[in-house]
């Protein structure tokens, strides 16, 4: 176990993680941070609540829309599997 300090929105954080962990940690907060800081650049008067509410309605949203597209290549890739396979077995 390792102790890692991250800044978000120029407040520092220290996090316990595991040593294989901590570069997806560092990038993970680094993200946060920069999501973070175009909600506050959009919405000028928002305080640091209302700006962790809205980040983390956007980045649960791109999520949930990657979701969606991997479920649609899946989709894909079986109806591809099935053509291949009837291509080859006639």
């Amino acid at each position: 176990m390792t102790t890692i300090a991250i800044r978000i929105l120029d407040k520092e954080y220290h996090v316990n993680c595991e040593e294989e962990e901590k570069q997806d940690l560092i990038l993970s907060a680094k993200h946060l941070d920069q999501k973070m800081r175009e909600t506050k650049q959009q919405a000028k008067t928002l305080g640091t609540e209302r700006i962790v509410v809205l980040t983390a309605l956007n980045i649960s949203y791109e999520l949930l829309q990657q979701q969606h597209q991997y479920q649609a290549l899946k989709k894909d890739i079986k109806r591809l599997e099935r053509k291949l396979k009837q291509t080859i077995d006639s």
